[in-house]
């Protein structure tokens, strides 16, 4: 298939006229970026990479990665390898730009908050056919993270949880004093050991059944059909959560903006529950919810 066709729409990109070899879908609005690679590379921009392998196991592809490298030179990068029977391999790392400093009165963890739910409301609005766009920091004492509001008459303001997904302790150290974190495991590991479960499960411990949750999975990039494993073996625990909606935003080039629930499995793109395979390989935003 020619550089400027969407893999996952198949249909031709229109050009950007402002960046050689660069295209957008017109339907998914994904970017299309043909790169030549010789014996070096400069990006100038942030820059996200999904790639996958045209094999599939149990509808997840055999070998899948994620890269993202932001605007200030921070890297990461997932690696996944899935051999069956539920086995699989998982590669993660992260190159800091520097330390990040101590976070006392809790103003760098409200802008984290902000951000993830600023990411999130383009698609939310697209889903919902809403205007949401003034986004504010909640009341504490509340249990309320985050609170957007709509200039669209008759649109009532919403209220946010937010809780990080990826609190591994060596992680976390990394990120605080600027070192290079890498580790090896598997793909269960990644699912079920301090991440996803432990986040879903914090929030249910005071839920708002109005609140919209956010998993916010800024650290680590996490591959799309990790995220769609976990839709998938822990829907019950998704659908039956006490709350408006749940959501996982990881704002990151490339990164996947993902309703978790409720999820209409026709709506994908599949058609069967399932994700499309033909996902695109440079993308600025997988969504999870078609």
């Amino acid at each position: 298939m020619p550089p400027n066709y969407c893999e996952k729409c198949g249909v031709e990109g229109i050009p950007d006229p402002q960046a050689k070899n660069q295209w957008e879908c017109p339907r998914c609005h994904g970017k299309l970026i043909h790169v030549e690679a010789k014996d070096s590379l400069i990006i100038r921009d942030a820059f996200g990479m999904h790639g996958f392998s045209d094999r599939n196991l149990n509808g997840l592809p055999t070998r899948e990665f994620a890269r993202t490298v932001g605007l200030d030179g921070e890297a990461s990068a997932t690696e996944v390898e899935r051999l069956g029977s539920r086995q699989s391999k998982i590669q993660r790392s992260m190159h800091p730009t520097g330390p990040s400093p101590r976070d006392s009165k809790g103003n760098r963890k409200r802008h984290e908050e902000i951000r993830a739910v600023t990411a999130m409301l383009v698609e939310y609005n697209r889903l919902h056919g809403t205007a949401y766009n003034l986004v504010a920091p909640g009341d504490d004492a509340r249990g309320v993270d985050v609170i957007v509001w709509s200039q669209s008459p008759g649109e009532a303001p919403l209220n946010f949880q937010v809780t990080f997904v990826d609190t591994e302790g060596r992680l976390r150290v990394s990120i605080s004093e600027g070192e290079p974190y890498s580790a090896e495991g598997s793909e269960e590991d990644l699912l079920n050991l301090n991440r996803f479960d432990d986040a879903l499960r914090n929030k249910l411990r005071k839920p708002d059944p109005a609140s919209v949750l956010v998993l916010n999975g800024a650290g680590i990039v996490t591959p799309a059909g990790t995220i769609e494993r976990f839709m998938r073996e822990h829907h019950h625990d998704l659908e039956g959560a006490p709350f408006r909606e749940v959501w996982y935003v990881d704002q990151t080039p490339g990164g996947v903006i993902c309703r978790l629930s409720p999820n209409d499995p026709a709506s994908d793109a599949g058609g069967d529950g399932s994700l499309s395979p033909s996902l695109p390989t440079i993308s600025p935003l997988f969504d999870c919810s078609r």
